[in-house]
């Protein structure tokens, strides 16, 4: 597995990524015709949109048939609102590449880069019924805020998994 950081050519691969983890993941907790009439091509814009901010970071992990199995999107905290400088956007790998330890790797590769801009703490959100939560309890990230978000009528809990110091990370 090689990790690099992302390039444009790859967004599609990326939201392709993006939109099946939607549907694996949140099958059964998210209304299913809301995941059913996720759109690949809005999907790939606010992905684009993201990968363009100028402080955010995007890596993949590429397999060995050089396709695209992973990536992380990482950068400065969104809001402003918080006492933390660093966000996890997102952490997504296809289905069968699951439980190899891919995500960790890619997770703890966007801890070096967040270091590298002088980024010590850091968050990132998820829905509170994400078995991924129990990804980001085991790395050390304690539940500290709470939203919520609405798919179609229906509202669900995000929580904000927080590290104090992001260097923690690596020890896990």
């Amino acid at each position: 597995m090689i990790f690099r950081e992302a390039n444009l050519s790859d967004i599609s691969e990326i939201t392709k990524i993006y939109v099946d983890s939607w549907k694996i993941t949140y099958s059964g907790i998210l209304p299913e015709d809301y995941l059913d009439n996720i759109s690949f091509k809005e999907k790939r814009e606010y992905l684009l949109t993201n990968f363009q901010r100028p402080k955010n970071k995007f890596f993949v992990s590429i397999n060995d048939n050089e396709e695209v199995s992973g990536f992380v999107a990482f950068g400065e905290e969104s809001t402003g609102k918080t006492k933390y400088t660093g966000e996890l956007f997102f952490v997504y790998l296809l289905n069968e590449y699951k439980g190899q330890g891919i995500g960790k790797l890619l997770f703890k590769k966007a801890i070096d880069e967040l270091e590298k801009s002088n980024i010590t703490s850091m968050l990132i959100w998820a829905l509170e019924k994400n078995p991924v939560c129990k990804f980001y309890e085991y790395l050390g990230g304690k539940k500290t805020f709470e939203r919520y978000s609405v798919y179609n009528g229906e509202r669900f809990k995000d929580v904000a998994y927080t590290w104090d110091d992001i260097t923690t990370i690596k020890n896990t």
